[in-house]
């Protein structure tokens, strides 16, 4: 019966039918047993048998949904050549053309990962924040028979986190940042994520700074040194007293070559931090003598 309820669920989400109960049996983490909302209505479930085509992070192997077939290759080919049309839509900020591509490949196929990031993201340039919400919880939280291969994808969930923040959504916010930052580092030697938040107390500010560095440390993992500038200078805007801002800030700007920028950058860092963060700014600023 169990299993009944489970695939009963997942096909009305396919299908665009809202599913907000906490208590659904198929829920898992603490972030799944959040309400939920579906996808925008244009989200239209063709095929639902697309969803056996991804696995889940941590599960490599797909998870086949007894009695469905597999997405016609066809068709998959043409959700993808809408979805490739979408990102060069978007990357020329023509968001009108870019979210018309991306709700067609989406039709096209419900569980495509590189529509329903780029769609979210579009719809997120465009001011539609409850609309992109809607298609990030489906793009990113675990689902039952089939997940992406952007669940943990930790620039979307930033996106994602900003977004609750903004909407005044403070206890899922904070879920997904939690479930987010463990190993965000660039490395051994470098202060650790050491912010954290709790679901009562509440701290817009300080957990968009948190947000925006999180992605910052990931495009600097990437080597993506120009994004990673001003993903942590948005987090220093958000929060001006936040030493790990201001360390990465001045990372970010050693990185390029903005030496003097970066040294004060570092010297404000070691004066507002404590221990591994004041202790790294100090060893940086040696660099300067």
């Amino acid at each position: 019966m169990k299993k009944l309820i489970c695939m009963t669920l997942l096909m009305a989400v396919a299908a665009g039918v809202p599913v907000v109960s906490a208590s659904a049996p198929c829920a898992k983490t603490n972030e799944s047993s959040l309400k939920h909302t579906a996808v925008p209505a244009k989200l239209k479930k063709v095929s639902a048998t697309s969803r056996s085509q991804h696995a889940s992070t941590g599960n490599p192997a797909p998870t086949v949904i007894p009695g469905v077939d597999t997405l016609p290759l066809a068709q998959a080919q043409q959700a993808a050549s809408a979805a490739e049309a979408g990102q060069q839509a978007l990357a020329n900020k023509d968001l009108g053309t870019a979210e018309a591509d991306f709700r067609r490949a989406t039709a096209l196929d419900t569980s495509n990962p590189n529509a329903l990031a780029g769609l979210a993201q579009t719809l997120e340039r465009e001011g539609k924040g409850r609309q992109a919400i809607n298609v990030y919880r489906y793009l990113l939280y675990p689902k039952q028979g089939w997940g992406t291969s952007m669940e943990r994808d930790a620039i979307l969930r930033m996106h994602f986190t900003l977004l609750l923040v903004k909407d005044g959504q403070w206890a899922e916010a904070v879920s997904v940042y939690e479930n987010t930052i463990g190993g965000i580092r660039l490395g051994s030697s470098f202060p650790a994520m050491n912010v954290h938040f709790a679901s009562a107390v509440l701290q817009p500010a300080l957990l968009q700074g948190m947000a925006h560095l999180v992605m910052g440390i990931t495009y600097s993992n990437r080597l993506e040194h120009t994004q990673a500038l001003t993903e942590y200078g948005a987090a220093r805007d958000a929060q001006p007293s936040l030493a790990l801002a201001n360390y990465y800030y001045g990372l970010g700007l050693s990185r390029l070559g903005r030496r003097v920028e970066a040294k004060a950058a570092f010297e404000e860092a070691a004066g507002l931090g404590q221990d591994e963060v004041k202790a790294a700014a100090e060893e940086e600023l040696k660099g300067f003598k």
